[in-house]
């Protein structure tokens, strides 16, 4: 499959998620908050598949099944505490034990991503103090500054030669 299908996949999902928005909003099919909470779903549905084709990066099973997972507990969560299909804390508890589960099944299938530090400190650069780093901007300020000064002083020993 071509990336501008998998785009194409991915957009027509998100824009099913709009349309149950909208019917819920203007029309008296369902209330507007079971629209959100459906529509919200859909779309983590969609990140969910996005990841497992791979429409932006390479596909990974793996970060789709965790992405999904968390979006079930946030639909959970959402319907909790903007529906009365569910109570607010059986919800609650319920999207924590979800999340709970997301993080230790990415722990044993070994999901890198890039925003910890902790699975993935070898990809910051953490300096060793504060004025090491304030000793090279001010180098790199001192180094812009020595060159400016060299070509002003060239362009003026020219100018004086053509006089």
């Amino acid at each position: 499959m071509e990336q501008y299908h998998k785009r194409g996949i991915i957009s027509l999902l998100a824009g099913i998620g709009i349309i149950v928005l909208l019917i819920g909003i203007f029309t008296d099919n369902y209330r507007f908050m079971s629209g959100l909470v459906a529509a919200i779903g859909i779309w983590c549905v969609t990140v969910a598949f996005s990841r497992l084709i791979g429409a932006k990066e390479e596909p990974d099973p793996k970060k789709a099944l965790l992405s999904l997972l968390s979006g079930a507990g946030f639909v959970i969560l959402l319907a909790g505490l903007l529906t009365s299909m569910i109570d607010f804390f059986p919800g609650l508890i319920t999207a924590i034990s979800i999340w709970i589960l997301t993080g230790v099944l990415g722990r044993f299938m070994n999901v890198k991503h890039e925003r910890c530090s902790c699975c993935c400190a070898e990809k910051l650069e953490i300096p060793e103090n504060k004025t090491t780093v304030k000793r090279k901007i001010a180098t790199k300020k001192t180094m812009k500054k020595k060159t400016v000064k060299k070509k002003t002083a060239k362009r003026k020993t020219t100018t004086k030669k053509k006089r």
